[in-house]
């Protein structure tokens, strides 16, 4: 990534080991989660733990709203509801690569919140894609889990 302009929310960038590279350019909204922790680890001076705190909020702004958005729609009277096109878009880009970094001691309160909201944001999206994968009772066990384990996180409480 060579440019970011956060006021346009936008990006560009040239692959400098490519001969005769072109420039890309894109909107930040259309990153998915694997290409903002990439992003993120390009990021040198930081200190522990402040990366994956970002990147947890950066997918928890990504993946509330379009749960949300999922939920609305769902119809429960419809036997295909929420599968198919209709079903959960987003996947556990980025939140699978968080969840497996060994994040540093918990020596601040801060890290434990930021711990159980990576939790609760990767339980709801495996609940959301089995429900949309028709794998009811395995969407039944992530949202069990979810509400008895975080029921106070924003992957609760924001949702419809």
């Amino acid at each position: 990534m060579t440019a970011l302009d956060w006021g346009a929310a936008t990006w560009s960038a040239v692959d400098g080991a490519r001969r005769g590279a072109k420039e890309q350019a894109g909107r930040l909204a259309e990153l998915d989660g694997a290409q903002w922790t990439a992003l993120a680890d390009q990021v040198q001076e930081t200190t522990s733990g402040q990366r994956e705190a970002f990147l947890t909020f950066v997918l928890l702004g990504k993946h509330l709203p379009a749960a949300g958005s999922y939920l609305r729609g769902f119809d429960r009277a419809a036997p295909d509801a929420g599968t198919g096109a209709k079903g959960y878009a987003l996947g556990t880009e980025g939140l699978t690569e968080l969840t497996a970094r060994e994040l540093p001691p918990a020596e601040e309160a801060w890290r434990n919140t930021v711990r159980a909201e990576l939790a609760a944001t990767a339980l709801l999206v495996k609940g959301l894609r089995a429900l949309s994968e028709q794998r009811n009772l395995a969407a039944l066990k992530h949202f069990e889990r979810l509400l008895a384990e975080h029921p106070h996180s924003l992957a609760v409480v924001a949702l419809p």
